[in-house]
């Protein structure tokens, strides 16, 4: 996985010095598109939250990031906070949801696009696509899948957000687990099954 990570990491670089077009990360994507780009120590921090609300800030877009939201930035926003996440949500809820499936020998994963709260990945649900996964898939072959269909998912739960059709699923009060980062053990139990991460 080290090696894919380095390799985009390469492939972004040509992209800065215009050998190649086509983005491969979030700095390729600002400069492409002339975004405006704001950074903080923190998504809970006093400076961030200000930003919000001075540019008035409808809506915030939350995609593996590493960090609870609380509730002063979860709620500033006009239409909250949402977050892409790698499961059919009730189910891996947490951290490498894709990892956790495989693991896990599922049939099917997906995208879930839900609004966010102060409960890890239980906010109510506003859009899902399943993902099947067959014997050959790799964890890279499953992040792959997801970005097939992910992108235009978030798309159109924007859409719904922007249009105020509030038809969402409630999962406030799933019991199911919640998943952390899996660590070097899980990691050889994964490779001793038979499982692959490229």
């Amino acid at each position: 996985m080290s090696i894919f990570i380095a390799y985009n990491i390469f492939l972004s670089y040509l992209n800065n010095i215009r050998i190649i077009k086509k983005c491969y990360s979030v700095d390729n994507v600002i400069k492409k598109y002339s975004l405006v780009e704001f950074s903080s120590n923190s998504i809970n921090s006093n400076e961030l939250i200000n930003y919000v609300i001075n540019k008035k800030i409808d809506l915030i877009i939350s995609i593996a990031f590493p960090e609870i939201f609380k509730s002063e930035i979860l709620y500033t926003p006009k239409h909250g906070c949402i977050n892409y996440h790698t499961a059919l949500l009730p189910k891996y809820r947490g951290r490498q949801p894709l990892f956790w499936a495989l693991f896990n020998n599922e049939k099917e994963t997906g995208i879930t696009i839900h609004k966010m709260d102060k409960n890890i990945d239980k906010g109510m649900i506003i859009l899902q696509q399943s993902i099947s996964i067959e014997n050959i898939d790799t964890i890279n072959n499953l992040y792959k899948k997801t970005i097939g269909v992910g992108p235009e998912l978030l798309y159109q739960a924007t859409i719904k957000l922007r249009n105020n059709k509030e038809n969402f699923i409630n999962i406030k009060n799933t019991k199911e687990k919640l998943y952390n980062f899996p660590n070097a053990k899980d990691g050889l139990k994964f490779r001793q099954n038979g499982k692959k991460f490229i």
